[in-house]
């Protein structure tokens, strides 16, 4: 295994921004009433005015911040693994995504009593874009 510092040296970090990039671009689609916005809206209480009158700039900057580790993250385990094609990438994105992500995400679900539709929702945003990030990271290292 390469060490760290190794790892580091060779990502691609303007693949790594296009990844965050890609993350927040799918993340304002996903949650809006194209898709799944006011369906989540709904469940997590929330009206669309306390959302516009509470603002949202702390949470954006925190979810940019923890795209880009998650993608510098994903570059290494791309980097780590070997996997140099769109598929490679994809499969290891969906690996993360339903392996780990979905799987941590459910098991919190359970403990603070979130409807399976709202895990659905929120879960299914990190694993399409895990794989979108996995399949790029993958070819444009």
């Amino acid at each position: 295994m390469k060490a760290c510092f190794t790892i580091l040296g060779n990502i691609n970090y303007l693949a790594v921004l296009t990844a965050t990039f890609i993350t927040m671009i799918l993340g304002a689609l996903w949650f809006s009433p194209i898709l799944f916005g006011e369906k989540w809206m709904k469940m997590m209480g929330f009206t669309e005015e306390q959302l516009k009158e509470d603002g949202s700039a702390k949470e954006m900057i925190i979810s940019v911040f923890t795209s880009f580790v998650e993608a510098i993250v994903l570059a290494s385990l791309i980097i780590m693994t070997g996997a140099d094609t769109f598929f490679q990438g994809l499969h290891l994105g969906l690996m993360i995504g339903i392996g780990i992500i979905a799987m941590v995400n459910l098991s919190n679900a359970m403990f603070n009593r979130v409807p399976i539709k709202l895990w659905l929702i929120g879960s299914g945003y990190r694993l399409v874009y895990f794989m979108i990030n996995g399949a790029l990271l993958a070819i444009w290292k």
